[in-house]
């Protein structure tokens, strides 16, 4: 039933051309190099799935025992039961495991394979950490009776040291020394990752030279990938971020899915992720919780927090105890009335994340060295969270040229908005009419 089977394998063996498998070779006829090849396979394998089983010495020790009168009046009374393993000879075993010895079970198709597997060389035998072990080929013959060359085998095994065959890797504080012999660090580099700024990450470097590509971040990219993610934007994740290896895709599924379940468009997800990774880091719980409470001081709706957030994706981030702050800051100590600051908040949501020094230092400059009122403060929220120097210099240098008109129905307007956007160069030839180098005098005498 077998000859149709392994016609095309007899065949290929009962040429007289040498016969190689891996580094095991078989010198000898045709049908007793297959015979041999498949009973030791079937044995090896045998040999590793059977059960260990505590051995009892049953002549030295029982058998003794059993001849004495005290032991036969105990035997009736606890009826021990020893566990005696019946003695088997390799004949038995063979003929156990091959009913017919001239007829033994087929040889499987993938033989080739198998022999790999038991009797490939683990080194490369002309490089220098091979040299000092020898070729497990040079010690089976196909004239050895199965029980001797299974227990070659073994013998061998033995005393292979595996540690000889792996090459030492030199100790370092960083990665870069094991890029080269790392499969994972180099497909991390090729996908962009900057293992510099990963591994200042306290526990990353040890964690990504454990972890398998296929394995742990293959599926990873793949996951990131459907949700519209670029490749250069997945590599920032990994670098700010790296212990996003560490989620089940279940978990990123559920982080990501949470701001698509509240009508997030998802180009602006995959922004907020990108300008932010350490987004991931926290739990649809903890997310929830605080724009809830950022929606609740600012009497913000839901279409206005949405903005907020993709405008400034840092706000999800900032610690809720600072952001109540500015809402102190700004309805109690600068005295500006809810509504303002809601109003105030939807056009320029960097309020948010500003710090309360920055506001005060801003306001206090507009308010009492300009003059201006609250009205006209609130029309140009982003000057409040401009940088404070920048707004003394620029307003100073133009109240001193007489440039600067904050009345939007006189000529001349000047936004305070429009004054701190752009470079020195712009605002000097759009409102202070002047060359950029006698602005910086100006600013050298102050």
């Amino acid at each position: 039933m077998y000859a149709a089977k392994y016609h095309n394998f007899r065949t290929a063996l009962s040429s007289p051309m040498r016969c190689t498998i891996g580094s095991f070779q078989l010198l000898s006829s045709a049908a007793h190099q297959e015979n041999y090849s498949r009973l030791l396979i079937y044995e090896l394998r045998r040999d590793t799935h059977r059960p260990k089983q505590k051995t009892v010495k049953f002549r030295e020790e029982i058998l003794p025992n059993l001849r004495s009168p005290g032991w036969q009046i105990q035997a009736r009374k606890c009826k021990p039961k020893l566990p005696v393993e019946k003695e088997k000879t390799v004949g038995s075993s063979l003929q156990h495991q091959f009913p017919s010895a001239t007829h033994p079970p087929p040889l499987p198709d993938n033989t080739e394979q198998y022999l790999r597997e038991y009797f490939a060389e683990f080194a490369n035998p002309a490089s220098s950490i091979s040299d000092s072990i020898t070729p497990v080929s040079s010690l089976l013959s196909t004239n050895q009776s199965i029980p001797k060359s299974t227990s070659i085998l073994r013998s061998w095994f033995r005393e292979l040291d595996l540690n000889a065959l792996i090459p030492h890797l030199p100790q370092s504080g960083n990665l870069a020394p094991y890029v080269y012999s790392s499969y994972t660090l180099r497909q991390m580099v090729r996908l962009g990752v900057d293992l510099s700024k990963l591994e200042s990450i306290p526990g990353a470097a040890n964690m990504l030279v454990k972890l398998d590509f296929h394995q742990s971040i293959e599926p990873v990219i793949w996951k990131l990938h459907g949700y519209g993610f670029s490749l250069e934007q997945i590599a920032r994740l990994f670098t700010v971020f790296p212990k996003v290896l560490r989620l089940n895709l279940e978990e990123i599924d559920t982080r990501i899915g949470y701001f698509l379940q509240h009508n997030f468009v998802q180009t602006d997800v995959v922004q907020m992720f990108f300008k932010h990774p350490t987004i991931l880091e926290l739990s649809p719980v903890d997310v929830d919780r605080q724009l809830a409470s950022i929606q609740t001081v600012f009497q913000l709706s839901a279409d206005e927090l949405r903005k907020s957030v993709v405008a400034v994706p840092r706000l999800i981030l900032h610690p809720l105890g600072k952001t109540k702050d500015i809402y102190v800051v700004l309805s109690k100590m600068m005295g500006f009335s809810n509504e303002a600051v809601r109003q105030m908040v939807c056009q320029n949501a960097t309020l948010l994340v500003t710090e309360r020094n920055r506001l005060a230092q801003n306001f206090l400059f507009m308010h009492s060295r300009l003059n201006l009122p609250l009205e006209r403060i609130q029309q140009w929220p982003t000057v409040l969270s401009s940088a404070p120097h920048l707004l003394s210099q620029r307003a100073t240098f133009l109240v001193r040229r007489g440039l600067f008109q904050p009345d939007p129905t006189k000529p001349l307007y000047t936004p305070l908005s429009e004054v701190m956007n752009g470079d020195d160069a712009h605002f000097c030839e759009r409102f202070a009419l002047v060359d950029e180098d006698q602005y910086n005098v100006f600013l050298k005498t102050l």
